[in-house]
């Protein structure tokens, strides 16, 4: 008895655990005011039902922000603070 206890314990916490993950994660993706190689992200994320931050920079404020960026281009996604570049690469991981 005591064993089943300790298992249904250890699988509660687990699915807590990544309950709250999923709900503390945080999305930002950087891209251009427009459609292009961003949009695919848009689209994986509105199929989802995922929230996330849409952050569009203008031509002129791109210069601003290029050196914060990796690779200096976009789109960018910052999940949890890490910044991924790469269009392709943006969309296989949300994919997952």
């Amino acid at each position: 008895m005591l064993r089943f206890l300790v298992i249904s314990l250890t699988i509660f916490f687990d699915h807590l655990i990544s309950v709250l993950t999923a709900f503390m994660s945080t999305y930002k993706l950087y891209y251009f005011n427009n459609r292009d190689r961003g949009e695919i992200c848009r689209l994986i994320f509105a199929a989802a039902g995922q929230k996330y931050e849409d952050i569009r920079y203008e031509d002129d404020e791109w210069l601003l922000h290029k050196a914060e960026m990796p690779l200096g281009e976009m789109p960018v996604l910052e999940f949890n603070g890490t910044k991924l570049p790469q269009s392709k690469s943006i969309a296989r991981f949300l994919a997952k």
